[in-house]
């Protein structure tokens, strides 16, 4: 399996999410800066979350980060999401981290993740610089020795970085963005 993640665009709006009493259309900082994104019987939670979009503390998200996860085979092969978030892209590199950490987990952890489908090998992403690092730090700290199942197949091919993360996880980039 492969977790992918990019970006899609959005309309950059907020909107009532009547099941869950939301606010919806806030970026990842709104988990942070405000209280609670719930609305509640009164004006408190929106007014809070005005302020914080008038003091640049909190954004309306115009683009989504999408995470899915393909699996590999000749059928059913389709990626199934696992993560729809407005984002306004100022996170941080280790924000990045550590959604990708827990999305990771929760595939490890879940019934109906890895102990149902198999392992998560690789991560895919556009390049985009802040999550490249992210990328860098989760699937470059260990190099494959002799023994371990992917360098007999990997080992021989000169120039090939054998670098991976954690559970040999790899890092599958798109190129055509690391060459622009």
């Amino acid at each position: 399996h492969t977790l992918c993640q990019d970006e899609i665009a959005g309309d950059g709006r907020l909107c009532y999410l009547e099941k869950t009493d939301d606010i919806g259309g806030l970026c990842e900082h709104a988990i942070i800066e405000l209280e609670t994104q719930k609305m509640g019987s009164d004006l408190t939670s929106i007014q809070a979350a005005v302020k914080a979009i008038r003091e640049d503390r909190v954004h309306i998200g115009k683009e989504f980060s999408v995470a899915a996860i393909a699996r590999h085979s000749g059928t059913d092969y389709g990626e199934k999401p696992v993560l729809l978030m407005p984002t306004c892209k100022q996170s941080s590199w280790q924000a990045g981290a550590q959604i990708l950490q827990k999305l990771l987990l929760a595939w490890k952890i879940s019934p109906h993740g890895e102990k149902k489908h198999g392992p998560i090998k690789s991560l895919s992403s556009d390049g985009c610089p802040k999550r490249r690092l992210a990328l860098y730090l989760l699937c470059m700290h260990q190099e494959l020795k002799e023994g371990d199942p992917l360098f007999g197949l990997l080992g021989d091919l000169a120039g090939l970085n054998l670098f991976t993360g954690k559970d040999g996880i790899t890092l599958d980039p798109d190129i055509k963005h690391i060459l622009k």
